[in-house]
């Protein structure tokens, strides 16, 4: 700070108008000031309006009595969103006034001075009044493609509301569906918003909300619920940049049972369909495992081999391609190793393997499938019969678990899934486990040592003993209208202390689950659009987030492959998904440099995600 001489002219109440000149001492960013009064309060009454100031230049403001008189100064970036270099004159007319509702304001001033005596201005320990001046009125960033979304918390089903523009900064929101009366947004200079709810008040309280929401609405009665507002000015803005290298040329592909609208499919069985099966981040490489099959929906016919691909993670050349076996999917890192482990299929029948980083088969066993009554020998297990769901590494990676999922229903002798566990080294089978009553049980993850899936049959979440089979806990999650689907997905963060379980009903939806059967279960519904979860992991630069990929239909009838994000711990999604593709995304993988590859079946495409500062 330093001192800068300052001319004022003061207003004394009972000894009318006088001249004084005295020092003030004034931060050197402080480029506007002006005079207030204040009530008890401090809360303006009335003021003067902005005076543009020089360095150490002389300046005459107007003062009232010293006991509630503020000067009060804004510096160059504080005022930047209100353009006040281009509209001095407007700016020196419009006096300062107190802000009624949502009448849009300047920020708090940085700087502000109270008089101590007569010819004495000191800086003042308090924060200066929040004001509004007539300049503001009708300023504010573009909005014509504002994107306003609501959070029904108290529901399984996602609510839509209506948006008019009703002036340049003001849109009323249309809430009929969320069971509130119309609301009010208006948005200042600074693009930020101030929501006047009207009759929603009478039984609702508002708040600030937890960003990003910009307020939160909790309404009492029989029908209580609370409510997250949001609003983003720039919705195209997504928090990465993108980076797509198309794999190969290919036809354009909708799986047909996309293709016939009244046929509902099971979405968990589009994730390994397309032209790119599998894909999994390996130091600097990322491998793909793609087919060239003219008909990729169809199910593995166990009869032509497949490619894997690999890309430098930083250039995303591809730098090999070698041959692989038949149907392979359910890439898992190699514990031991550099390369990764698989499920495959050779000879007709379904094997687990090992192999180096360049696709070449290190170890492989064949699966055993059911046991025959008497002395007979195991019958492997048949890829007609059955298809790998998912795979997972149990006790840090010293076991494979590998789930498989019944194909066809006629053949009642067979179980519905079957789990088999591997030595990571060996591949030998050191445990199998039939799952009677588990239908269509697509997705598998590991807490501690044991398994825990989805039970779509029976809406449960399942935790298995790894080694025994035994049932060692179980959880319902079907509420309201929410319940586990034959296409829901299960996975877990970096600690394995949460549970994320995909689940449909009215709408799409996760579940968090902590604790196990006698934890906690926190709901977060869709409410941007629908999308079909396929892939979710824990966002690099901040783990407390997930970022989820799946497929959504647009207005215009396509299918496209999304990205999203929640936040367990706030029981909620990111008010916004990005489309980023064709299709679906299907898998989701980091590398070390906090990158997320996201995998395009469709297309068939490899998109790399990098965070933004």
């Amino acid at each position: 700070m330093r001192l800068r001489l300052a001319g004022l002219v003061l207003w004394a109440a009972a000894c009318g108008v006088k001249h004084s000149t005295i020092e003030v001492d004034i931060p050197d960013d402080i480029t506007h000031v002006a005079v207030v009064e204040v009530d008890e309060h401090g809360e303006v009454l009335f003021g003067s309006p902005l005076h543009r100031i020089e360095p150490n230049e002389p300046f005459g403001i107007a003062s009232g009595s010293e006991s509630n008189t503020l000067v009060v100064g804004y510096s160059r970036d504080q005022l930047a969103p209100y353009d006040v270099e281009n509209r001095a004159e407007l700016v020196e007319r419009a006096r300062l006034e107190r802000p009624d509702a949502c009448a849009p304001r300047l920020p708090i001033p940085k700087w502000s001075g109270v008089w101590s005596s007569a010819d004495r201005l000191t800086t003042s320990a308090a924060p200066g009044p929040i004001a509004t001046a007539d300049f503001l009125k009708d300023r504010c960033p573009d909005l014509s493609n504002v994107d306003i979304d609501i959070d029904r918390r108290c529901s399984p089903v996602r609510c839509s509301l209506g948006q008019r523009s009703v002036g340049p900064c003001r849109i009323e929101l249309d809430l009929l569906d969320c069971g509130l009366e119309p609301a009010m947004v208006t948005f200042d200079p600074r693009g930020q918003s101030c929501i006047e709810w009207g009759r929603n008040e009478a039984l609702c309280e508002s708040g600030l909300g937890v960003e990003p929401s910009i307020e939160q609405l909790s309404c009492g009665g029989e029908s209580a619920c609370l409510y997250d507002l949001y609003a983003n000015l720039d919705p195209d803005n997504a928090p990465f940049e993108t980076d797509t290298v198309r794999l190969f040329d290919a036809p354009p592909f909708v799986h047909t049972g996309l293709r016939r609208s009244a046929v509902p499919v099971p979405r968990a069985r589009l994730r390994y369909t397309g032209y790119a099966l599998d894909m999994i981040v390996l130091g600097a490489r990322v491998l793909v495992v793609v087919t060239h099959d003219n008909t990729p929906n169809q199910e593995c016919a166990g009869l032509l081999p497949r490619q894997l691909f690999a890309y430098d993670v930083d250039s995303l050349e591809r730098v090999r391609s070698s041959t692989v076996p038949a149907c392979m999917t359910q890439l898992l890192p190699d514990p031991s190793g550099d390369g990764f482990l698989a499920t495959f299929a050779l000879d007709g029948e379904w094997h687990v393997g090992r192999f180096d980083e360049r696709g070449r088969m290190l170890q492989a066993r064949p699966v055993d499938g059911r046991s025959m009554p008497g002395p007979s020998e195991p019958v492997k297990l048949a890829f007609v019969d059955f298809e790998p769901a998912d795979v997972a590494l149990v006790d840090g990676g010293r076991w494979m678990a590998a789930l498989f999922d019944r194909r066809r229903d006629f053949d009642m002798t067979m179980p519905r899934s079957i789990v088999t566990l591997h030595d990571t080294t060996t591949m030998e089978m050191v445990a199998r486990h039939e799952l009677e009553g588990v239908e269509d049980a697509r997705s598998l993850t590991v807490q501690g040592d044991q398994l825990v899936l989805a039970s779509p049959f029976t809406h449960r979440v399942l935790w298995i003993d790894a080694l025994s089979g035994d049932l060692v806990d179980a959880l319902a999650v079907q509420q309201d209208t929410l319940k586990l689907s034959s296409f829901s997905t299960i996975s877990t963060n970096r600690d394995e202390s949460l549970l994320l379980v995909g689940v449909t009903g009215g709408e799409r939806a996760l579940m968090a689950i902590r604790g196990g059967s006698s934890g906690e279960i926190r709901r977060m519904v869709f409410f941007d659009r629908e999308v079909d979860t396929f892939a979710q992991t824990p966002w690099p630069s901040d783990p407390s987030r997930f970022v989820i990929g799946g497929i959504s239909l647009t207005p215009k009838g396509e299918w496209v492959g999304v990205i999203g994000f929640n936040e367990p711990e706030q029981s909620r999604f990111s008010p916004d998904t990005w489309e980023i593709g064709a299709g679906l995304v299907s898998q989701l993988e980091a590398d070390d440099a906090g990158r997320i590859f996201a995998l395009l079946p469709w297309v068939p495409a490899l998109v790399r995600l990098t965070p933004k500062p």
